[in-house]
């Protein structure tokens, strides 16, 4: 399907020109935001059905236990095409490689933080500012855990509110630049190893309720339960 559609990386702006035949070339550079969301979502029409029907394909992995991939998910990516599957696959991937696989604890607190800064860095970067990219990763985190059983509401609020120590670490970092001549995208010049340092520096607190968690935390200190 994405075949018949232009190619993000590499598009030109007289290839969007058959959905957008009254504007000119220089409307359609002028208006690239309002372009690329525009076809993205007419992907995404296209896609849902065949991404919701993936559910009971391959095996991905939770950031707790090993899991199918949870419906809001696909729907979400169906929705958001620009995203970089294969970077999603990495941010995961590089998580669980530094923060380890410990659950509700410091390791589980660093590495949903760490998780969002590498969505932001390998799969959001073709979006076109920070807080676009950053917006996108939050929808996808929060899609992340909408099948969270109502008795581990405490561990869902942990790992949103980590989620978010880490998407604001993203947009203290990240940099919107001009690709060319018709798009702009996000990049994170820091290394891999300095964003896990960072993470892994700030301090943690333990949590005994959601109220804890959602009153007024500040998102440069981690929460745990553990």
């Amino acid at each position: 399907m994405r075949k018949n559609y232009p190619d993000f990386d590499n598009a030109t702006p007289e290839e969007y020109k058959p959905y957008f035949p009254k504007l000119s070339t220089e409307q359609i550079i002028e208006n690239q935001d309002v372009v690329f969301q525009y076809v993205e979502k007419l992907m995404g029409y296209e896609v849902a059905i065949s991404v919701a029907a993936s559910r009971s394909g391959g095996t991905m992995h939770n950031l707790r236990t090993a899991y199918q991939s949870n419906s809001c998910e696909e729907w979400y990516y169906a929705g958001h095409l620009r995203l970089d599957k294969d970077g999603m696959k990495k941010a995961m991937d590089l998580a669980y490689a530094k923060a380890g696989y410990g659950t509700n604890d410091r390791s589980d607190a660093n590495r949903h933080a760490v998780w969002n800064v590498y969505l932001g860095k390998y799969a959001a970067y073709r979006y076109g500012s920070v807080n676009e990219a950053m917006a996108v990763v939050l929808g996808l985190t929060n899609a992340h855990e909408c099948d969270t059983p109502q008795n581990q509401q405490l561990s869902k609020d942990m790992d949103l509110f980590n989620n978010l120590v880490g998407l604001q670490y993203f947009t203290q970092i990240a940099q919107k630049y001009k690709k060319n001549i018709f798009d702009y995208n996000v990049k994170v010049t820091k290394t891999d190893e300095e964003i896990f340092g960072y993470i892994n520096s700030l301090s943690a607190r333990i949590v005994a309720s959601s109220a804890e968690i959602n009153n007024g935390s500040p998102l440069n200190i981690l929460v745990k339960l553990l």
